[in-house]
């Protein structure tokens, strides 16, 4: 009888207990050798668990090189997926540093802003400052001015009440002088009456004596007129000096 070789076939599935999901599938055939010795009834030659235990092996490498080539699939994905977020990271990073540029620029032009700001109002600070000060020396001009116009006002209101003092003084001798005229008068009417009671001899001295109060008069009215004038003279500058004084 003529003997044949030994011959195993597997057939072997990996599944994930969780989901149940077959992550792996694999099968295979192994026969064993068939030998001289076998032949001849020499030898046994392999058993069946010996081939049996080639076909695990070989299934078993089989799958172990199938889950190597999906680990490194899977690594490169990996790699691939990192490679991918760190270009999105760079990308995002160079995004990033644009916007901090833009940022940094903003800033800048801000603070450049508010630099010019500052020093316009340190300078319009100074400009008011410089006119209040110039404001302040003319209010202090204008005092030392009007302290001044109060001096002389002063002044002109004592020389205002001298010179109405001095009015009424001249006005006292106009008076005075009236009355003086007023007596030469009575005693020209008084002599002129006598005149014509005496005789020729003593009308003529009453005559010359006349003539004489006469001249008396004349004097004594060019005097009062003079002293009208000067009164006169006198009103206008009192009114000029109250004028001046209000």
């Amino acid at each position: 009888e003529k003997e044949a070789a030994n011959e195993v076939s597997i057939e072997m599935a990996l599944v994930e207990v969780a989901s149940g999901a077959t992550l792996w599938t694999g099968n295979v055939t192994s026969s064993g050798s068939l030998t001289v010795g076998k032949i001849f009834g020499v030898t046994p030659g392999e058993s069946d668990i010996v081939v049996a235990r080639k076909a695990v092996t070989s299934l078993v490498e089989e799958m172990a090189d199938s889950i190597e080539d999906a680990r490194e699939r899977e690594q490169e994905g990996i790699v691939e997926e990192l490679r991918e977020k760190e270009l999105a990271e760079e990308k995002r990073l160079k995004e990033l540093q644009q916007k901090s540029k833009e940022i940094e620029g903003t800033l800048e032009q801000a603070d450049a802003e508010a630099q010019k700001i500052k020093q316009d109002a340190m300078t319009e600070a100074d400009s008011i400052k410089a006119n209040a000060e110039m404001e302040k020396a003319a209010i202090d001009a204008e005092k030392s001015q009007l302290e001044s116009e109060k001096e002389v006002l002063e002044e002109q209101k004592l020389k205002l009440e001298s010179e109405r003092a001095k009015l009424d003084e001249e006005q006292a001798k106009l008076e005075e002088l009236r009355k003086e005229r007023g007596e030469l008068e009575e005693q020209i009417q008084k002599l002129q009456q006598e005149i014509k009671e005496e005789t020729v001899g003593d009308a003529e001295k009453k005559v010359e004596e006349i003539e004489k109060l006469e001249k008396d008069q004349e004097s004594l009215q060019g005097e009062i007129e003079d002293k009208q004038e000067e009164l006169q003279s006198l009103e206008e500058q009192l009114d000029q000096v109250e004028k001046k004084a209000e």
